[in-house]
């Protein structure tokens, strides 16, 4: 499930400032080495609107409405993904195709 979400930061005086706006993928997990061993924590995985993907503690993110978003929008996000990708990498349009269907079979689609 894609969602629209709103990213925040914690300010200097602690308060949430929204920073950005991201698309959810899924949940994941973050740590923090304390005192007395690790603690692990809830996060959400977003992908920002340069392509990179963040681990965002889920205190953080507001989902912004109900709805997923629709495919067509994902297809451009996807499109734009893969743009930024040959254009950091260097890599040509087929080597990228050839990742991007590696992964698809991958999860079965």
């Amino acid at each position: 499930m894609k969602r629209k979400v709103i990213v925040h930061k914690y300010s200097e005086d602690g308060d949430k400032v929204a920073v950005d706006n991201g698309i959810f993928h899924e949940f994941g997990c973050g740590y923090e080495v304390l005192e007395d061993g690790i603690g692990n924590y809830s996060t959400a995985l977003v992908e920002m609107p340069d392509g990179s993907i963040e681990n965002v503690p889920v205190e953080l993110i507001v989902m912004r409405d109900n709805s997923v978003i629709a495919i067509d929008q994902i297809d451009q996000v996807r499109m734009a993904f893969l743009h930024q990708l040959e254009r950091k990498t260097g890599w040509g349009r087929n080597e990228i195709k050839h990742i991007f269907e590696m992964a698809v079979d991958s999860v079965g689609l």
